[in-house]
């Protein structure tokens, strides 16, 4: 397939939910790192949704998987106006 036609959404899928409560610099510096990814790809349109929003309880506790839902203040906000969320 052609480079051209593919495309990807930045977000954390709720069984990484461990991930971000783990991090050593705290959940902030993790959806930071997720900014910086956004900002940097802002050009090349092939960023076309963020987030990842599911839950998981069967596996992992529900303040665990909160800390992935993507909220409004979670991403910039020349994305939350025109990329879509991924549920």
């Amino acid at each position: 397939m052609p480079a051209d036609r593919l495309y990807c959404t930045v977000g954390v899928h709720p069984t990484r939910c461990k991930e971000i409560e783990d991090s050593s610099q705290g959940p902030e510096a993790y959806w930071d790192a997720l900014r910086v990814l956004l900002k940097a790809h802002a050009a090349d349109g092939k960023i076309v949704a963020v987030g990842e929003c599911g839950l998981d309880y069967d596996r992992y506790t529900l303040p665990c998987l909160l800390l992935t839902i993507v909220t409004p203040t979670s991403m910039p906000k020349e994305y939350r106006d025109t990329h879509p969320a991924v549920l």
